[in-house]
Parts: C-alpha cells; structure tokens; sequence
C-alpha cells in the first residue's frame, strides 16, 4: 500500500482558451499556402481552388472575411490535428480504420461511388450544397527524421 501519494491532474494553464475566430482566421492565412499543395486529381482540398482563393487574405479553407467580420464557411472541412513521433508504441492503424470507416458511412448515405471517377459530391459541395458529413482534414505534426 502507497502511503503520501498525490493525484496530479493534468489541466490546462488558465490562459489557455479556445481562439477567436479572427485569430483563427489569420493562422489559416498563414499555413494555406502550405495547405493547398495539390496531390492529384482527387485531392479534396484544391478540389475547385483557384490561385485568386489561395492568394486571397480573406478567404481560407475554413473562414472568410467580410470587412471586420469572421465567419465560419458552411461548407468547410473539419480539421483533425494530431501529434506523433512516429515511434511504434503510437498506433496510427487505429485513426486510419476509423477514417476509412467514416468515409464508407459517408459515401454509403450520400449514395456516392468515387469508383466512377466522376467525385459528384465534391462538385456539389463546391457549388454551395450544405451537407451533414464534412469532408475530414488531418494535420499530423511531429518528428518526421525518422521515416
């Protein structure tokens, strides 16, 4: 039996708060140019992306700008971000099978088959269709040097 021993629990420092959407908006800003890297065909963020959206300060993939104001786009992505470094006691496979598992659901409901090549619900999302189901973005940051 442990005798003295104290539970710490892991918090947050008080300053740490949820950002401003206007400080949100200007790290889209920042990191869009590195976001829009287009890797074929099929790549779901430049899907529909002209180099006046990438260059544009008051838009991003996320938020726009619209005078002072910020405002959430209705059809933006939703960003997942995750830290690792790459060691084999982080199983990735995990986040993987759920994404396919997501992207399955997704593509079941809205009755769409990429195998066609045709990507009709990327085409509709960028005419301004709303939809239930976010297309998923993931930011994986952390110690590359070992891959």
């Amino acid at each position: 039996m442990l005798r003295g021993a104290t539970v710490l629990y892991d918090q947050p420092p008080e300053f740490f708060r949820p950002a401003l959407l206007e400080e949100r908006h200007k790290l889209f800003c920042r990191i869009k140019q590195d976001m829009f890297k287009s890797n074929g065909p099929t790549d779901c963020i430049s899907y529909g992306i002209t180099t006046n959206d990438i260059q544009d300060p008051n838009t991003t993939l996320f938020t726009n700008k619209n005078s002072e104001d910020y405002h959430l786009k209705q059809n933006r992505h939703a960003l997942i971000v995750s830290s690792t470094s790459w060691t084999p006691d982080e199983d990735f496979g995990i986040l993987l099978e759920a994404t396919m598992m997501y992207d399955r659901r997704v593509a079941t409901l809205l009755d769409e088959n990429d195998a066609n090549g045709e990507h009709v619900l990327w085409k509709v999302i960028n005419d301004g269709k709303t939809f239930s189901y976010p297309r998923l973005l993931f930011v994986i940051i952390g110690n590359d040097s070992i891959l």
